[in-house]
């Protein structure tokens, strides 16, 4: 708790982080979080699971000025599942700081006369994907002339032609006092170069996102035939025993085939 402290963080987002497990900052921590502080604009990028998100969330919260009633942050999200995500995690922080920062999800899928019901709160935190909160703004449903920070976790992602425009105009609508901090496990030359025209002075926080990988993951490599794959993973299971298992497929109809064969060899799963 004491090294999160001496990094700035307030003694209760401190005292969160300590109860979440974390006995003191990350690397990608101890490098973001001052600068967060700080004010900068800032491109940050380490490998997934080396905390970047209470990286940024962390000094963000030690500086919301929680009496007030205005948006002071938008965090944005290139998917509803990360956005989703987002807000679990910052609602956690919040709940285990006991400072009642108040966050509010915004999200295409969430129909408007709801949304507007949740803004009713008036939220410190808006956490939502770049076409809803673009919307918003632009309807002039939520007020961002307070607005100190604009994360765009994922950025490599917001800045893909599907969702450039949304990105860039809502790059356009902060006011200039705002800090913009990009978050992805890798940031790109082109990214940055995209980003520029917005970007005021930035600090380049980069960890190399392989290193983790290569220090802490043991990797195995087995190749199967597409029609002996599901036999395979019988076998593994059967010979590993692991605890966990993440599948993926290339396609939504894949899926479902591969449940109903996984099913049937009685595999417990969702």
């Amino acid at each position: 708790m004491q090294e999160f402290i001496a990094l700035g963080l307030r003694d209760e987002i401190a005292a969160a982080l300590g109860s979440f497990g974390f006995t003191s900052p990350t690397e990608i921590q101890s490098i973001a979080i001052p600068a967060i502080l700080l004010g900068s604009d800032a491109y940050i990028s380490s490998a997934t699971g080396t905390g970047k998100t209470f990286a940024y969330l962390a000094p963000v919260f030690s500086r919301i000025d929680f009496v007030s009633d205005r948006v002071q942050a938008i965090v944005i999200a290139p998917t509803h599942d990360l956005a989703a995500q987002l807000y679990r995690e910052a609602e956690r922080l919040s709940d285990a700081s006991g400072l009642g920062i108040r966050i509010v999800q915004a999200l295409g899928s969430i129909p408007m006369p709801r949304q507007q019901e949740r803004l009713a709160v008036k939220p410190h935190v808006i956490i939502g994907s770049a076409g809803r909160i673009r919307d918003l703004v632009a309807h002039g449903t939520i007020k961002i002339d307070a607005c100190s920070w604009a994360i765009f976790d994922e950025g490599d992602r917001l800045f893909e032609k599907e969702v450039v425009d949304l990105t860039t105009e809502l790059l356009s609508s902060l006011p200039d006092t705002c800090s913009r901090i990009l978050v992805s496990a890798t940031i790109p030359d082109r990214v940055v170069q995209k980003t520029a025209p917005w970007f005021r002075d930035p600090v380049k926080l980069f960890l190399d996102p392989t290193a983790a990988l290569r220090d802490s993951i043991e990797h195995w490599c087995f190749h199967a035939s597409s029609r002996n794959k599901i036999d395979f993973l019988r076998r593994f299971e059967s010979a590993v025993h692991p605890e966990r298992c993440l599948l993926f497929a290339s396609s939504n109809a894949a899926i479902f085939t591969i449940v109903k064969k996984l099913e049937h060899l009685g595999f417990p799963m969702a």
